[in-house]
């Protein structure tokens, strides 16, 4: 029962901006908020030395980020769309990992482990929906967002 008097840290300190070496640490993918969605949570472990000399990041042990995949369902099947442009950004992951092979046989947990591949960080204003306007409005917070994956 250790006692604390020091104020914690209540925001991670950003990625810098720039194409960065990681493998994934983990996956988890769950329900979505409608039955045609599902939320894909990718860890992501960056050991890019150039990245661990960045200001920003000198020290840290670890260099992890969390990214978010927002999927489309098949309403009837329930399984994970792959057509017409749906999930892209998995499509590139899988693809960056060398797992989008026609033909082969694939779930997200083949993900767990993958790599190295590269992310492409860029930093954006978070937004949230207005409930009075019904548009998305800006909070003024700026978060890391990985806007690309590539194969190294």
């Amino acid at each position: 029962n250790t006692e604390y008097t020091e104020a914690f840290e209540t925001k991670r300190p950003l990625i810098p901006e720039g194409d960065w070496r990681c493998y994934i640490k983990g996956i988890d993918v769950s329900p979505g908020n409608k039955p045609s969605t599902a939320l894909c949570r990718v860890t992501l472990e960056f050991d890019d030395q150039d990245l661990a000399k960045e200001e920003t990041m000198i020290g840290k042990d670890k260099i992890q980020k969390t990214e978010m995949l927002f999927l489309d369902l098949d309403p009837e099947t329930g399984l994970i769309k792959h057509a017409g442009g749906a999930n892209w950004m998995l499509g590139q992951l899988r693809a960056a990992v060398g797992q989008n092979v026609p033909g082969k046989p694939w779930n997200p947990g083949q993900l767990e482990g993958a790599g190295p591949l590269g992310a492409k960080i860029v930093h954006r204003e978070m937004t949230k929906m207005d409930p009075n306007t019904q548009k998305r409005v800006g909070t003024g917070e700026v978060i890391d967002n990985v806007q690309a994956w590539m194969a190294v």
